[in-house]
């Protein structure tokens, strides 16, 4: 499975909750007709935004909780910059699912670094499986956008933008080769 998806760029991505699991369903659509599935805890997904946030590629704005006006504002620009950026309307294509059958349920996240080169998610799976996104800004700013909406949605309280809290699954390793 790892040289099928080895050479396959992202297409589309699509983030839904899955309120029986309490877990985010991470769907990753390939270039070869492929989607791999991974599911996203929400200790997981507040390691995510921290390591986003690492990436130097997220701005994160904390806007001070007393301002309702001004955080409703930031909002708002927030919304309509996505809306510009990114097609939320476009529907998900359905794809083969390359891990039917295996769960890829993440229990630690990592950002790879490597000099040169744009950092990459690692997604470590209980399964024994890795996953590795490489990063652009687009795929980022995508991310975040979608996290933010997905976790609103499902009432988890992540604390995105209040950022910097550290945890034991949050680690940053700088590749050398």
């Amino acid at each position: 499975m790892v040289e099928e998806i080895k050479n396959a760029a992202i297409q589309q991505l699509n983030i839904s909750y899955s309120a029986q699991e309490d877990r985010l369903l991470l769907k990753i659509g390939l270039s070869n007709n492929t989607e791999l599935d991974i599911w996203l805890t929400r200790r997981i997904v507040k390691a995510m935004w921290i390591l986003l946030e690492q990436t130097h590629q997220v701005v994160s704005v904390a806007v001070e909780k007393t301002s309702v006006v001004a955080k409703e504002m930031m909002e708002t620009f927030v919304a309509e910059t996505a809306a510009r950026t990114h097609d939320y309307s476009a529907e998900y294509k359905a794809r083969e699912v390359m891990n039917q059958g295996t769960l890829f349920l993440v229990h630690q996240v990592n950002l790879n670094r490597t000099p040169n080169q744009p950092s990459s998610l690692e997604f470590v799976c209980t399964n024994g499986q890795t996953a590795n996104i490489v990063l652009n800004k687009e795929l980022s700013a995508a991310l975040v956008n979608m996290l933010q909406m997905v976790t609103k949605e499902a009432h988890w309280e992540v604390g995105f933008g209040e950022s910097s809290q550290t945890s034991n699954v949050v680690q940053s390793s700088n590749v050398l080769h």
